[in-house]
């Protein structure tokens, strides 16, 4: 754990460390980007990381987060954010109207987000940025939630449930059926499960393994730089998430001739894709952490060549949905970056599960 952190320490991402300790204090501005900074907040058996980097989201849809509850600004929100996929890996986007009206504060605020799963949970995790704490702390005690005894903004969890969350509002996620505040922290844990919520707090805190750990993840985090929308699976989870076994028997039959044709699969130990927009383009950053560089060269040349020609199971040719901008292998990593000439691609969605160029079983 803590060689990973020093990692960190020496590829320059973070500015200090303070041991056991990997949340910088809501005071300090974190340098690290918000994908690092919340694969160190959710606990190690996630294999699914989903991140919204809200500041940056705000600024490319040019919207107020004040705006954001009002009618007008959630639809913007719902049009520009949906269209460009940069909400889609939100949990809380769906939920912002009744937050700002029930809770006094609303997602879209926040400075980032975080959605994580494993097969025995998920939770969320928020980093506050420019939201007060205290105003976090009152919309509980408005809507009702149980408060702690002690430790009630510092980690210890206030007990909603789910019957709470859906009487506030049933277009509420249940997701919110149990939260904790770190306020020196800056971050809002929100799971259905108390002890899952729990276990992310000690996570954050460095009493329990983080995703952060696993070095493999960390490197496609570090490699997807400032995406405002990215994502991370770990090696397991990303043979799962990217497989074609419920694609028609036809479909596959194509894609292991494609692989095969390639030069074949080889498993990585980690994904992540990374999302961005401009005014008239977006472009996906695929990043695939393989077991040395031998095993990442060869397969660059195998991912290379299946970016071209048909797409099994999505229909139709890679070439009509992006080109190929930038592909390279470097210390056991490749880099695939995917652009598509139009604002509102969704490169994201529409690549991010099933699609053979990701495969790795």
């Amino acid at each position: 754990m803590a060689a990973v952190r020093r990692m960190l320490l020496a590829l320059g991402v973070l500015a200090a460390v303070v041991v056991g300790v990997v949340v910088a204090s809501q005071s300090t501005t974190d340098p690290r980007t918000p994908l690092v900074q919340a694969i160190s907040a959710v606990p190690a058996e996630e294999g699914t990381i989903s991140v919204t980097g809200w500041a940056q989201v705000r600024d490319e849809l040019d919207l107020d987060p004040a705006e954001a509850g009002e009618p007008s600004g959630l639809r913007r929100l719902s049009d520009a954010g949906f269209g460009t996929d940069l909400t889609a890996g939100s949990l809380l986007v769906g939920s912002v109207q009744p937050m700002q009206r029930e809770y006094g504060w609303s997602v879209v605020g926040a400075g980032w987000e975080a959605y994580a799963q494993s097969r025995i949970g998920a939770v969320g995790v928020v980093a506050l940025g420019g939201i007060d704490a205290e105003t976090v702390l009152d919309g509980l005690r408005t809507v009702g939630y149980r408060e702690p005894a002690e430790d009630a903004d510092s980690g210890a969890v206030w007990v909603g449930g789910p019957d709470l969350v859906a009487g506030t509002d049933p277009t509420l996620t249940p997701q919110l059926s149990y939260l904790a505040v770190l306020s020196d922290e800056g971050l809002v844990v929100l799971s259905d499960a108390e002890r899952y919520a729990s276990r992310t707090v000690a996570a954050i805190r460095g009493d329990e393994p983080a995703l952060a750990d696993d070095p493999a993840v960390t490197e496609v985090a570090l490699r997807l730089g400032e995406s405002p929308v990215a994502v991370a699976h770990t090696g397991d989870r990303g043979c799962t998430v990217t497989s074609l076994a419920d694609a028609s028997r036809t479909d596959q039959r194509l894609a292991d001739r494609l692989a095969a044709d390639a030069g074949g699969l080889v498993g990585y130990d980690a994904l992540g894709l990374g999302l961005a927009v401009d005014a008239a383009s977006s472009t996906l950053d695929v990043v695939m952490r393989f077991d040395g560089l031998a095993a990442a060269a060869d397969q660059l040349a195998v991912r290379t060549a299946l970016t071209r020609g048909d797409a099994p199971a999505q229909g139709g040719m890679w070439e009509e949905r992006f080109a190929v901008q930038l592909a390279s292998a470097d210390d056991g990593t490749v880099l695939l970056r995917l652009r598509a000439p139009e604002r509102d691609a969704q490169l994201l969605s529409d690549l991010g599960t099933g699609g053979l160029l990701f495969a790795s079983c």
